[in-house]
Formats: C-alpha cells, sequence, structure tokens
C-alpha cells in the first residue's frame, strides 16, 4: 500500500523539556509508532521559545526518519511596542505631569481627573488590543510564519494529511488554515479543553474568540481527537453534528522512555509518596499538607514515617516551606526541585505510593498517570471521584481517589499504607488492563481511524 504523507504541525518537539513534556511526548509517540507513512513535522526553532522552556530533552532526532521543517517567529505585539516606546520618546513631557499634585486623587484639578480617567481607558483598551494580537496563547507568533511554511510544505512533499495537536491552540489555527489553502485532510488533536479550561483565567472577549475559534477549527476537520472520555463528552454535547469524527486516544505510556532510568535510593524506612510536576493555581499539594497535619496530631506512630516529595517547580500564592514550618511538618516533606524526565522517573520508581493533584476539573487526565501506571506503582489522586481521572482509577482500580476536602480519609489511606509497608503487605496495584494504555496500542487505534479516512 502507498505510504501517506503527513504532516504533523507540533510547537513543542524535541529539544523540549520541562513543562512543555507532556506535549512533546504525544507527537514524538505519533512519529515513532505510526507505520506506513512518511512524516514531515513543522515545529519551531530551538532558539525562538520562550524561556520557561527547558531545552534538554536529549530523544535524538529524526526519531523515525522525519522530516523536520523548523520556523522562525513573527511578533506583531513586540513591534508594535517598540513603535509605540519610539513615538512617545519623541513626545514631550505632559503638561499635566508639572502641576502640583498631579494625579493625587481627590484633591486633583478637574483637568486632572479627566486625564487620569482617559489613562484607565485607554489601558482598558490597550489590554483589550493585547489580548486581540496575543490570541490564542503564547505561541501566537508562531501563527503567521508556520502557515506560510506548512502550505509551502504541502504543495513541495504532495502531502496528504496535516496532523494538529493542542495546546498551544495556536497549532490547530495554524493546521486550520492549511487546510483552507489547501483542501487536504485535517486531524486535530485536543490533549486539554480549549473552550472552558479551568486551568486558564480569561476575560469575555477572550472566551468569546475560543468558541468561535474552536468551533471553525472542528468543523473544518475531518477527524477530532480527545484524550479523554470525559473531554470527548463535552465536545460532544457541544457539536453534536459532529460526533461521529470525534474519537478518544488517550496519552498512554511509551517503554522507550524508561530505558537506562538510573536506580535512585530513598530511606526504606520512610513511607515515601511521590508526586512530579508543577504545583500551580489548583494544582495545590494543602489536600496532602492537612492530611500530614492530622496524621501528626492523631496518629503519632507514623508521623515520623510517612514523608511527601514533589519533583519540579512551585508556583503558588504561598510559600510551601513556611507553611510546612508553621504547621510543624517541615521533615515530613521533601522539596526535590527540578530534575532531568530521566531521573524523575527514577526517583518515581523509588517511591511508595505516587500522587496526582487534579481538582477542579472533569475532563483532563495528568499525562504523568500514564508513566505511574507503567511504573506498577498505587495512584493517590486528589481529585472529584466523578472526574474523568477518577472514574479512570475506579473502573481499572489503579488507585484511590479523594476529594479535595477529604484529608482525614486521606489521612487514615497513609497511615494504613505505611503500616502494610511495615509488615510488608504493600497491595500493589491491579495493572491487569495496563497494556491498553500502552503508546504502540494506542497509536495502532489511531493509525486504524486514519486508513478510514
Amino acid at each position: 500500500m502507498k505510504e501517506k504523507k503527513i504532516l504533523f504541525i507540533a510547537y513543542l518537539y524535541p529539544p523540549v523539556a520541562g513543562v512543555g513534556l507532556p506535549g512533546v511526548q504525544r507527537m514524538v509517540r505519533f512519529v515513532r509508532y505510526l507505520n506506513q507513512t512518511e512524516k514531515y513535522v513543522l515545529t519551531l526553532r530551538s532558539d525562538q521559545y520562550p524561556e520557561y522552556f527547558s531545552l534538554d530533552n536529549k530523544t535524538p532526532l529524526p526519531i523515525n526518519r522525519e522530516t523536520i521543517i523548523r520556523t522562525g517567529s513573527a511578533d506583531i505585539f513586540k513591534v508594535l511596542l517598540k513603535a509605540k516606546n519610539f513615538f512617545r520618546s519623541l513626545l514631550k513631557k505632559d503638561k499635566v505631569s508639572d502641576l502640583p499634585n498631579a494625579g493625587s486623587g481627590a484633591d486633583a484639578l478637574p483637568d486632572e481627573k479627566s486625564h487620569t480617567v482617559q489613562k484607565s481607558r485607554f489601558t482598558r483598551i490597550k489590554d483589550i488590543v493585547s489580548d486581540i494580537l496575543t490570541f490564542p496563547d503564547y505561541a501566537y507568533s508562531w501563527i503567521v510564519p508556520a502557515v506560510y511554511e506548512g502550505v509551502k510544505a504541502v504543495r513541495t512533499y504532495e502531502i496528504d494529511m496535516i496532523v494538529a495537536t493542542g495546546m498551544p491552540w495556536s497549532s490547530l489555527i495554524i493546521a486550520y488554515f492549511i487546510k483552507l489553502f489547501t483542501g487536504k485532510k485535517l486531524i486535530v488533536d485536543f490533549r486539554d479543553p480549549w473552550v472552558g479550561n479551568p486551568y486558564l483565567e480569561k476575560n469575555r472577549g477572550r472566551k468569546f474568540l475560543e468558541k468561535i475559534f474552536e468551533s471553525l477549527v472542528v468543523h473544518k476537520a475531518d477527524l477530532i481527537i480527545a484524550n479523554t472520555d470525559s473531554l470527548k463528552e463535552q465536545m460532544d454535547a457541544r457539536y453534536p453534528e459532529l460526533k461521529a469524527r470525534i474519537m478518544v486516544l488517550p496519552n498512554g505510556y511509551d517503554a522507550e522512555d524508561f530505558k537506562d532510568i538510573p536506580e535512585i535510593r530513598l530511606p526504606q524506612e520512610k513511607f515515601v509518596i511521590s508526586h512530579a510536576g508543577f504545583l500551580y493555581l489548583k494544582r495545590d499539594p494543602v489536600a496532602l499538607l492537612k492530611a500530614i497535619e492530622i496524621i501528626k496530631e492523631k496518629y503519632p506512630k507514623f508521623s515520623s514515617v510517612i514523608q511527601f516529595h514533589h519533583i519540579g517547580n512551585i508556583n503558588l500564592d504561598y510559600d510551601v516551606e513556611k507553611y510546612c514550618r508553621k504547621k510543624g511538618i517541615e521533615e515530613n516533606v521533601i522539596l526535590a526541585g527540578q530534575m532531568s524526565h530521566k531521573k524523575c522517573l527514577g526517583y518515581l520508581a523509588a517511591s511508595d505510593v505516587l500522587l496526582i493533584i487534579q481538582p477542579g476539573t472533569r475532563s483532563q487526565i495528568p499525562s504523568k498517570l500514564y508513566e505511574y501506571i507503567y511504573l506498577d506503582k498505587p495512584v493517590l489522586a486528589v481529585t472529584e471521584k466523578d472526574s474523568a481521572l477518577g472514574r479512570l482509577l475506579a473502573t481499572y482500580r489503579f488507585g484511590e481517589a479523594f476529594e479535595p476536602d477529604e484529608h482525614e480519609q486521606i489521612a487514615a489511606f497513609l497511615c494504613k499504607s505505611a503500616d502494610n509497608k511495615r509488615k510488608k503487605e504493600m497491595t500493589q496495584a491491579s495493572y491487569s488492563h495496563k497494556e491498553k494504555f500502552d503508546a504502540r496500542h494506542v497509536i495502532a487505534e489511531f493509525e486504524a481511524r486514519l486508513n478510514r479516512l
């Protein structure tokens, strides 16, 4: 059978690591395990990534004989800011600012009050313009160069299909325009909800734009992929006319990621609960910290045994270390910091229980869950029991889900598990169905659907 030619649109691709790793892994698995395809990857030049992405991903390129097309970016917003600053420097000083008490609130002159109101209106207008020019996300400046190079690649290499993954949603918008200009088959992959994502704060204007562009993209797509059953249910409800085009493709695990992971030694006398990933916004460990406080107060026998280890960065509205010192649990909490992915996997493999923090969202399952599954480790999840994550854990018995306010229940679970370890009766998670989440199996399902296109 003649090989299909596929153009993958992937803002996140090696050498990106750190916070961008889940997106990178998803695309790497498409490229690594799709058979009977000639692969082309449209991505960003390494020197163009924002500074919050680390670039220490050691995955050798090419992964599976793919042709990699890297482009620059065109940041119109930065150009306008430079122009504004240039013209501002040419203007004379505002006379109002030379007046006594200028901008001093209630005592300001009427003209000065008017000027203050105008400034606040200008700020609001500037924010609206900024939102439009930086839509839909941090990768907005990649859209124009990527569309240009993508259309050129489709025509040069006679591409049959376009596969785009988001977030960033800029990738899906790029794919939409390439489809518009070339008419090729379009597959869009939703690793997260675009509309209604609870982890992203947006104003009404931005939400309105997102609804419009998501609708444009999915109606243009020949196949729509959701990474969880819950996300598919949401999209089915939003676009009932497109139900037949929407399929579920979980993130899964890739055995390749676990080759040559280092052996990490953790104190055997401790019962270690480890969490890997970025702590921010709703991903707050406070439920576990409160459970440890309860253990210290009610179960002193275990207070010196149980330890929570966090691997990764933290950006919360409070200082975790100070909180632990204040509550007297600083010996129970180890902040291991950022480390390489391989070392992190070794750390998780040496732990007793693996933690996922996912409250406040019904449709998302963090990609780290599938790494936990591969390691055959029991999972403790802080999430709603009827969420996608809670339902998956209950269905496959991969671990226990606790509501964010079930601090007493979490404490009791940890003490029981620690006691089982002491008695050498530690219960293994039931992973009899784990092959369902093997990346090879997941991509085989995708390939079967592609063949039907």
